[in-house]
């Protein structure tokens, strides 16, 4: 986690789970392509089953 420096908004913390069997979500959810990136600089992704190192 990054410190926060005055004046700068902090992150929303953002968690993606699966609500049942399909990971149908969450591949839309990566069709957003560049956007993701945009996305990348207000929230940070704290946990998600797409990124789990397990």
């Amino acid at each position: 986690m990054s410190e926060i420096t005055s004046g700068e908004t902090p992150k929303i913390k953002l968690a993606t789970v699966w609500l049942d069997g399909c990971s149908g979500c969450h591949m839309s959810f990566l069709d957003m392509d560049e956007r993701l990136l945009e996305l990348a600089e207000h929230v940070e992704l704290v946990y998600s089953p797409l990124v789990d190192i397990k």
